[in-house]
């Protein structure tokens, strides 16, 4: 009977000692938040990012055309 009391406290115990884990590293609603936040703010530049690389490569081929246009004149 004692050996059975045994295994069933160290069994809780170890029990304790996973959920004192767990709502150590939990993240909160906080951090998940503020990781929504950052990945928005992430997104937005990115977002910036890609338009402008599109615009210049518009201009470039702009470019590209003016001067075969001048190349061909010559």
């Amino acid at each position: 009977m004692k050996k059975k009391v045994f295994r069933k406290d160290k069994n809780v115990e170890s029990l304790i000692e996973t959920v004192d884990f767990i709502k150590d590293n939990m993240s909160t609603k906080d951090d998940v938040d503020e990781i929504k936040k950052t990945l928005n703010e992430h997104t937005r530049d990115l977002n910036t990012i890609k338009n402008d690389l599109k615009t210049d490569v518009d201009k470039r081929k702009q470019l590209e055309v003016r001067v075969t246009r001048l190349e061909q004149k010559v």
